[in-house]
């Protein structure tokens, strides 16, 4: 189980990927304090796949981050 100090750095990194301008367009995995763009297609499933044999246990966070001009609506 995680802790409330590991949840909060891994926001904590999200947030400095979002104003990073080096991940816009990409998606992301965070896992273990990391963060690996993620291939599209199968090729983003296989390292997927081995990043978690790689940190067994941890939760991975999957984040798209959208190009400086996308408009996102939520509703």
């Amino acid at each position: 189980m995680k802790t409330n100090g590991h949840l909060k750095s891994t926001e904590r990194l999200i947030a400095k990927v979002y104003a990073s301008p080096r991940y816009r367009g990409q998606w992301l995995i965070v896992i273990h304090g990391k963060i690996f763009a993620q291939p599209p297609g199968m090729a983003g499933v296989r390292k997927l796949g081995g990043l978690l044999k790689r940190y067994p246990g941890e939760t991975p966070t999957i984040v798209y981050v959208p190009k400086h001009d996308i408009l996102i609506l939520t509703l």
